[in-house]
């Protein structure tokens, strides 16, 4: 990589900057969300929003970067970027799960819960109040 990048041609930095996300991919699809026998929780994030965040800009990224090849002809690079794209999203898809859904409970329990617990139906009081006005 030289110093004045400038001086260089559009494509060939383009095309080094697309190796260089590449790599950056196949790494993260390979080995960083990889589970092993003693480490199965590798394979999960540890703070999936921001995982998710980053993967899904990462894969913006890439298909702007396939965009821009496609627009100069380089259609091969152009669908190794779409498989990339691709590969991301699986990931997020698999490291990053959805938060579960927390039930609400039902009518009568709330009701059962207020009677039992009179500072469950205070606090009930002053959310009911605090919402009227």
């Amino acid at each position: 990589m030289t110093l004045l990048p400038a001086l260089r041609p559009q494509q060939e930095l383009l095309l080094e900057a697309w190796e260089l996300v590449h790599e950056s991919v196949d790494r993260l699809e390979g080995k960083v969300f990889a589970a092993t026998k003693r480490s199965p929780g590798l394979a999960v994030a540890r703070v999936p929003g921001r995982t998710s965040v980053a993967l899904l800009r990462l894969r913006d990224g890439v298909l702007a970067i396939g965009c821009e090849l496609a627009g100069r002809g380089l259609d091969e690079d152009a669908a190794e970027c779409r498989h990339s794209a691709e590969v991301l999203a699986r990931l997020e898809a698999r490291v990053c799960p959805p938060p579960a859904a927390v039930p609400r409970p039902a009518a009568e329990q709330v009701v059962a819960a207020i009677r039992a617990d009179p500072a469950i139906a205070q606090a009930a009081a002053g959310a009911l109040q605090s919402a009227d006005g």
